[in-house]
């Protein structure tokens, strides 16, 4: 029974080809494949908003300067640490106060010796240590500026404004600006008899946030109300989007 079958196959395959050869392809007709690309419509869209800064930064130090360098360094790590003290008792939080630079080095100093000729020599050791703070209460900003300028600080720059995140103040400015692209976008397209289909593409331009404001501390220091403004921050995102069109 099985050989049967499998000379019914064999026979049928022979066939099949006996047929394909003496079939006149070249009379046959197989019309035409074509694909045709789709019309796109590319608009670029910009928007930007103005967001109130929610909090401050500064930025303390302090320098000494001696001919034992011991004593030096001493100094400054001793006021360094008062510093760091006195805001801790005024409330900012420990994750806020960030140590940002320290140094010691010994100067190099010129001099003429009896034959009338340039050298250098070691001179005096001067070191510094400073110290970065933010300050979340902007409110608070003329009392923490008043502690610093009576710090033993030698060199204090601030408040510098900012946003507390700006990675999320931008996702308003983006949406507005898609949302300003399909306005752009089907605006064009009816001026040209077409209608948007889908969207195929969209591309982040780019986004920013820009402090307004920054300062010294001789600006805010005396105690009291010394003025200062938190000012605003600029936030801008711009998208790239391409349409169908048809």
């Amino acid at each position: 029974m099985q050989d049967k079958f499998s000379g019914a196959i064999i026979i049928g395959v022979i066939m099949l080809l006996a047929g394909a050869y003496f079939i006149p392809w070249q009379k046959v007709s197989w019309g035409q494949i074509s694909f045709n690309p789709s019309r796109t419509l590319t608009v670029v869209s910009n928007a930007q908003t103005q967001l109130s800064n929610e909090i401050a930064e500064f930025t303390a130090g302090v320098e000494a300067v001696g001919d034992n360098k011991e004593e030096v360094i001493n100094k400054v790590n001793n006021e360094a640490s008062k510093i760091v003290n006195a805001l801790k008792n005024f409330g900012v939080k420990e994750a806020d106060i960030k140590t940002q630079n320290m140094s010691i080095y010994q100067r190099q100093e010129s001099y003429y010796d009896n034959d009338g000729v340039q050298k250098t020599r070691a001179g005096q050791w001067q070191a510094s240590n400073s110290v970065s703070v933010v300050l979340r209460d902007k409110d608070q900003v003329d009392e923490l500026s008043s502690l610093l300028a009576k710090s033993g600080a030698t060199n204090v720059y601030g408040p510098n404004f900012r946003l507390e995140d700006s990675s999320q103040a931008n996702d308003g400015p983006l949406t507005a600006a898609l949302a300003n692209a399909r306005k752009k976008a089907e605006a064009l397209a009816k001026d040209q008899n077409l209608e948007i289909v889908k969207v195929i593409n969209i591309t982040e331009g780019g986004s920013y946030a820009a402090p307004y404001n920054y300062g010294s501390i001789g600006m805010a220091g005396g105690g009291g109300d010394g003025g200062v403004m938190p000012g605003s921050t600029t936030v801008a995102g711009s998208v790239s989007v391409t349409y169908e069109v048809r």
